[in-house]
């Protein structure tokens, strides 16, 4: 029989797993490279990248769209925030339970990946969790990682070559 507890459990691994998946597209990523190539510290770099990567997920016309009117990017943002962050974003209200659970898995993770020092990409996936965290829980910090995104790929676009299809 599953418990309470353990359907917390299992959502909250789901949704670390998600993010970690996201983290590794993130730092062999192009972008990423680019962001840190042209002096940009890594938790600016981070930023850009998972707004980057967020961006890809819809179509080329659609994001032509995000970048011109930041209203539908500020729309979106907020509801994807609330879909990824379902421990505070709660149709019954805050959940304390799930929220606990969540915060102590995190802060493990971090706390491995702090002290795990063989991998040297281990401080790159820190700095990605630690900017998920920022990012996907603060529309405000997730419009501050738009506006920075928006001005690197004013200056440096053209020195990006990874080509990717966009249709689904």
């Amino acid at each position: 029989m599953t418990t309470p507890e353990k359907k917390y459990i299992q959502a909250v691994d789901s949704t670390l797993q998600s993010w970690e998946d996201l983290i590794e597209f993130c730092i062999n990523s192009e972008f990423y490279k680019k962001c840190l190539e042209n002096n940009y510290n890594k938790k600016i770099s981070a930023k850009m990248t998972l707004v980057w990567a967020y961006l890809l997920t819809f179509s080329f016309t659609e994001r032509m769209k995000l970048i011109e009117e930041p209203e539908i990017f500020y729309h979106y943002a907020s509801n994807f925030i609330k879909e990824l962050t379902p421990f505070r974003y709660n149709k019954n209200g805050y959940d304390r339970e799930g929220r606990k659970i969540f915060l102590g898995k995190i802060k493990s993770v971090l706390l491995n990946l702090k002290s795990n020092t063989s991998d040297p990409l281990n401080e790159d996936r820190f700095v990605f969790l630690e900017q998920i965290i920022h990012l996907f829980t603060s529309e405000d910090q997730f419009c501050l990682a738009y506006d920075l995104y928006k001005n690197f790929i004013f200056r440096f676009r053209p020195q990006l070559t990874d080509v990717y299809n966009y249709s689904i």
